[in-house]
């Protein structure tokens, strides 16, 4: 027998549902502002506040629509595995790490019995086999997170950046690359140039060579301008990007018995659904709240009052499911305890114990902010953006350098270690104990050197870690 509620009953009860005014700021676009990482800058002293490492396993592939993993690490991230050019047939591969050599490189490489030079030194092979044997594919990220998250929330307030590492390339010279190559389109104020020591020297691998300012800062000048013209073609701005291997195909030959990789980085271009010039997010709250509204209303009057909890209660749970993983615009309450409660059934028997209009206004929020942080891949402007490598290769060659390298040789390792897993496993084993020189001092933020209210914040943070 259904349960009937009496229209008084139920005229009261729905004057609670009315329509939610939810007034929700957009993200500001990225504001990059004229901050430099004060590790390498001579007017202040090395400072590095303690973070997490960078554990990202989620691929561009299955990240490239998720809000949280693009706002949340971006930066440079690689996941493809090669496979050998058309033509070429791998009966046997032998890799071997021979350190007791004195000059020249370390990598022993053999394909089909027979040996293939390769170039690659061990300041960039040591951190690049060890990540690409790791689970982890994000290399370095400027929307890091701080131990302290006090210091973390000052340095984003102040439009800061924190900086975040793949355990392997932690204090390690490639890591900085990487970190120059994340910037390099927003900060040419530096990242023309190449990180020094506190004696004024360049901090350089083998093979590379101290980089012509001038050369590069045309080379940055040349960038700018194809980016500015790529962005008026299309008319589109991107929030940030994400340097990565998405939907590219890297393959392997050896010409000559000289081993050559293909292909260049892509530049994964993105915004919110709320970046829009014309987005309304009270128009968004308004007419889900109504959609909602109506259901619920149609629903308490043909069902009864329970079976509005449970829509609700499925609603609420449904969106868990969307959220979790996926956004990351709350911090904590309500909601956040339900997506950290795992079991569907406790978490259904938690709900039914509300009222539907206790948390109506929780629904209405999150599907709004959904719909806010929404992700739009602009395919259109990564693709002309990427299509000029020589470009950023112009604006630093060094950083360039190490940049597809990592991207290559990462590719070739996974397949050395998905098609030959022993040979990968005792290579593995011979670097294991093996750290790539130099080590260098990996900064963990970066902001104004002329933020006042920063400098008090570091202040602080360095009085308590001296205690």
């Amino acid at each position: 027998m259904k349960t009937v509620i009496p229209k008084s009953k139920l005229r009261k009860y729905f004057l609670l549902f009315l329509l939610v005014s939810i007034n929700l700021p957009a993200f500001p676009q990225l504001n990059i502002g004229r901050q430099t990482i004060l590790q390498f800058d001579p007017g202040h002293q090395a400072f590095k506040p303690d973070a997490p490492p960078l554990t990202e396993s989620l691929p561009m592939s299955e990240g490239s629509g998720n809000a949280a993993f693009l706002g949340g690490v971006g930066g440079v991230s690689f996941d493809q595995v090669a496979i050998p050019a058309a033509g070429l047939q791998i009966q046997s591969l032998t890799l071997n790490y021979r350190g007791q050599k004195s000059e020249g490189n370390h990598l022993e490489l053999l394909i089909n019995g027979r040996p293939v030079k390769v170039e690659l030194p061990d300041w960039l092979l040591i951190p690049i086999a060890k990540y690409a044997g790791s689970p982890y594919y994000s290399c370095v990220t400027l929307f890091g997170k701080l131990k302290d998250k006090n210091l973390e929330k000052a340095v984003a307030e102040h439009e800061g950046r924190v900086i975040n590492y793949h355990p392997c390339l932690e204090s390690t010279l490639l890591g900085i690359r990487l970190v120059y190559m994340d910037m390099l389109v927003g900060y040419p104020s530096f990242t023309t140039d190449l990180p020094k020591n506190d004696k004024g020297e360049y901090l350089l691998g083998k093979g590379e060579l101290p980089p012509e300012i001038n050369v590069n800062n045309e080379g940055f000048a040349a960038l700018s301008q194809h980016l500015i013209q790529v962005k008026n073609m299309y008319d589109q701005q991107f929030r940030s990007y994400v340097i990565s291997d998405y939907s590219r195909k890297i393959s392997f030959s050896i010409p000559d018995d000289s081993l050559v990789i293909d292909n260049y980085p892509f530049f994964y271009c993105w915004k919110f659904n709320g970046d829009r010039t014309d987005y309304d997010i009270q128009k968004v709250a308004d007419k889900i709240s109504e959609k909602y509204n109506a259901e619920l209303k149609n629903i308490s009057a043909s069902t009864g009052y329970k079976a509005a909890q449970e829509w609700v209660s499925d609603k609420l749970n449904s969106l868990v499911k969307k959220y979790d993983g996926h956004y990351h615009f709350y911090d904590g309450g309500t909601f956040v305890d339900l997506v950290n409660t795992r079991d569907d059934s406790v978490r259904r028997d938690m709900l039914m114990k509300y009222a539907p209009e206790s948390l109506f206004d929780i629904i209405v929020k999150t599907e709004t902010y959904m719909d806010r942080d929404s992700v739009v891949y602009l395919r259109e402007l990564s693709e002309a953006i990427s299509s000029k490598p020589e470009l950023f290769s112009g604006a630093n060659p060094a950083v360039w350098h190490a940049t597809i390298t990592t991207m290559r040789f990462a590719a070739l390792f996974r397949y050395i270690r998905t098609n030959f897993p022993e040979t990968w496993k005792s290579f593995s084993a011979q670097i294991a104990n093996i750290d790539p020189v130099p080590r260098i001092f990996t900064p963990t933020i970066m902001y104004d050197p002329d933020s006042k209210s920063i400098e008090t914040a570091l202040a602080k943070y360095k009085g308590r870690h001296k205690e």
